[in-house]
């Protein structure tokens, strides 16, 4: 009997301390926001900023992300140079943001919003509807101060709590015809909940024009032992293709329309240069492969044209889809519902 009350004793105890408040960890894990913490590998290991990073590749959904990211990433990155003026690439896209949303049946928007990203994004659409009612919702300090500045009206919030109270401003006067995210969402901690909450701003068929990096691309495919001009860790942390964003957004209320390559010159330009970099080349030599060198710029840019023209994908994907009707599929979470079976 003495026994009993010691080994009982001994449980109590040790519940008791499983039961103590840990310390939060300086660091968020992060696993597949589509199939959750489940099968995958290392895909590649970094040293940046003088510490590893482990970048993961999910077996069920071929989707790369971080392993860890430490919590404050964005307040730490707040004294680094303001944003970069656009370049006439940036503009191509942008642009051809509106015109890929007038092929899937846009028609005159009354209200627009910019998930993320440089808020110039948005001048093309103002520019095609001078009356349309243009919001930026975005985090980060200096996206907030640039919207601010180009006379766009703003809510500063994480995307992943606009589908709260964060949203209610954003909700006050109606849903939004169009939404663009550009290289937004590989920043978030948790896309699926960005995307749902994306989904409960937009009316039934409003679209969505996303715009990103394509992990599988053929930058990808050449430098992707740590050479990749994409890989920025702790700022990117989800490495989407067409296939599982499409997945990821069908399984929040969009349905996929359109995908299409978009060239990518600046970023072979400093791929290349990251990859002599670790060669040991001399810095000299490094430093003739400017993001704006004329002839490097026209012979990359002509290069993934030609790859685009050929239906094979290059290294920037934009991706279009359309709200479904009906009710949204609910808060989104960091994992897929168990009754979604990953695709293999």
């Amino acid at each position: 009997m003495s026994d009993l009350m010691e080994s009982r004793e001994a449980m109590q105890a040790r519940e008791a301390t499983q039961a103590e408040p840990r310390a939060p960890s300086e660091l968020l894990e992060l696993a597949c926001p589509l199939c959750g913490p489940c099968g995958s590998e290392l895909r590649v290991e970094l040293s940046r900023a003088g510490r590893p990073w482990r970048l993961r590749r999910c077996n069920y959904c071929n989707l790369v992300f971080l392993a860890q990211r430490p919590r404050a990433w964005r307040e730490a990155s707040v004294g680094d140079a303001g944003p970069e003026a656009p370049s006439a690439a940036d503009v191509a896209e942008a642009r051809g943001d509106v015109d890929a949303a007038r092929s899937v049946g846009l028609g005159e928007p009354r209200r627009v919003l910019l998930a993320g990203g440089a808020a110039t994004a948005l001048e093309p659409w103002r520019a095609a509807w001078p009356a349309l009612e243009a919001w930026v919702a975005s985090d980060a300090p200096r996206g907030v101060a640039e919207a601010g500045r180009l006379g766009f009206q703003v809510v500063q919030a994480r995307l992943e709590d606009l589908g709260g109270t964060e949203g209610e401003r954003l909700r006050e006067h109606g849903p939004f015809d169009a939404i663009v995210c550009v290289d937004s969402l590989d920043e978030r901690d948790d896309p699926r909940a960005s995307l749902a909450a994306l989904r409960s701003l937009a009316r039934d068929g409003a679209v969505l024009v996303a715009r990103g990096v394509d992990c599988g691309g053929a930058q990808e495919r050449r430098f992707r032992h740590g050479a990749w001009h994409a890989y920025q860790p702790p700022r990117r942390a989800h490495f989407f293709n067409p296939f599982n964003l499409a997945r990821l957004a069908g399984g929040e209320g969009f349905e996929k329309r359109l995908v299409q390559a978009l060239p990518d010159a600046r970023g072979w330009i400093r791929s290349w240069r990251a990859e002599l970099a670790l060669r040991g080349t001399a810095s000299d030599v490094v430093a003739l492969l400017r993001d704006d060198h004329p002839l490097l710029s026209a012979w990359f840019g002509f290069v993934d044209r030609r790859a685009a023209r050929q239906g094979r994908r290059t290294s920037r994907v934009r991706f279009v889809a359309t709200a479904r009707p009906g009710p949204a599929p609910g808060a989104g979470n960091s994992f897929a519902p168990a009754a979604r079976a990953p695709a293999r």
